[in-house]
C-alpha cells in the first residue's frame, strides 16, 4: 500500500505512472500480451528511477482492464496475472472502472452487477476497503491522497448518479 496520507502531506513533488485500455482479443483465453509488455516497461522504468530523486510512486489505470467485466475468465486469466507483476515488485497499483469492466448496454443491470463483483473480487486488496472513509461504498469509486494531490477514481459509467456524486463532493470538501 501507499503510505498514509498525512505521512506524505509535505511531498510536493512526485512522479507515478498512469495508463489505461489494456484490454484485448483474447481476454479470458490467455495472459494479455501487450498489457504484459506495458508493465515489463513499467518495472523496469520504476528500477531504473528508484535511486533517483524522483522514484515512481504508484501506478494508476484509467479503465477498461478487459473486454467484458461480466466474464470472471476474463480477469482472472488474462487480467490478474499482469498486475500481479507489478503489486509483487511492491509497486502499488490502482484501477477504477471502465465501461467495459462494469458498463452498460444490454442488460443493463444484470451486466453491472456481475462486472462489478468481479471487479471487486480482482481488487479488493488493492483500492481502499468496503467501509473506508476513502471509498463510496458498493461503488467502485474511490479516492485517496499522496503527497500535494488527491486522486479520485470514479464509476464513469454512472455519470449521473446522484449517490457518487454527492460523495465525491463530499470528499473534495
Amino acid at each position: 500500500p501507499i503510505p498514509p496520507e498525512d505521512a506524505t502531506r509535505n511531498i510536493s513533488k512526485f512522479s507515478f505512472i498512469a495508463y489505461g485500455d489494456t484490454r484485448g482479443a483474447f481476454d479470458g483465453t490467455l495472459v494479455q500480451y501487450e498489457h504484459s509488455l506495458v508493465v515489463q516497461t513499467m518495472l523496469r522504468t520504476i528500477r531504473t528511477r528508484a535511486t533517483t530523486t524522483d522514484p515512481i510512486k504508484f501506478v494508476v489505470q484509467s479503465g477498461d482492464a478487459v473486454s467484458d467485466g461480466r466474464s470472471a475468465n476474463q480477469l482472472n486469466v488474462s487480467y490478474v496475472p499482469v498486475v500481479n507483476q507489478l503489486t509483487a515488485a511492491d509497486v502499488p497499483y490502482f484501477l477504477a472502472v471502465g465501461n467495459h469492466d462494469v458498463g452498460s448496454g444490454a442488460n443493463e443491470e444484470s451486466r453491472r452487477d456481475d462486472g462489478l463483483r468481479n471487479y471487486f473480487r480482482a481488487n479488493s486488496r488493492l483500492i481502499p476497503p468496503e467501509g473506508s472513509p476513502r471509498r463510496l461504498n458498493g461503488y467502485p469509486t474511490y479516492v485517496f491522497g499522496y503527497g500535494n494531490t488527491f486522486f479520485i477514481a470514479i464509476d464513469s459509467d454512472i455519470p449521473d448518479d446522484s449517490t457518487q456524486f454527492a460523495w465525491v463532493k463530499s470528499q473534495l470538501e
